[in-house]
């Protein structure tokens, strides 16, 4: 009789065990869809002009790419393509934005356009990323003529500091 028990028991206890990590395997399975890390290259495709519109081929993946550059965490909703005229010219420009949460870093890249795409655009043979530090008013990476090419700056504040990161 004891060893029908201790058996009972034993079969009990391994078909609880067996359960438990079936529930394990079935509740802790992992979402399929990865988001691709983005590669900074002059070569990674960043949106498509479709219109008056401007897409992103891969938001999370430059979101992700920028916090771990910045080594902070930027706002996914604050990552925007913006467009406008180069300072004193009337050449077109395209810069890709980021915002730190804390509202203090702001950061840009010149985005080069070929036909309706938009490519990381190399400055001196390199992407280069432009992180503008110090000021929650001024302080923002803008768009400037220097030396008959089109760069990154930051606009003037009090206690602005300008850093740039090579990528490419």
């Amino acid at each position: 009789m004891l060893n029908y028990i201790t058996y009972k028991s034993m079969r009990n206890t391994a078909l609880c065990v067996l359960i438990a990590v079936f529930f394990i395997f079935v509740g802790c399975k992992q979402k399929t869809e990865d988001v691709k890390v983005f590669d900074v290259t002059s070569d990674s495709l960043v949106a498509k002009i479709t219109g008056d519109s401007i897409e992103f081929v891969n938001k999370e993946g430059i979101h992700q790419k920028w916090e771990s550059i910045a080594g902070d965490k930027i706002n996914f909703d604050d990552i925007v393509i913006k467009t406008g005229k180069i300072t004193d010219t009337t050449e077109d420009y395209y810069m890709l934005l980021g915002t730190t949460t804390d509202g203090n870093t702001r950061i840009g890249v010149l985005l080069e356009k070929k036909g309706d795409d938009l490519y990381f655009a190399k400055q001196d043979n390199a992407v280069v990323m432009v992180s503008c530090q110090g000021c929650k008013v001024g302080c923002d990476p803008v768009v400037v003529m220097q030396y008959g090419k089109p760069l990154v700056n930051c606009s003037p504040c009090p206690e602005c500091l300008k850093q740039d990161k090579f990528l490419d």
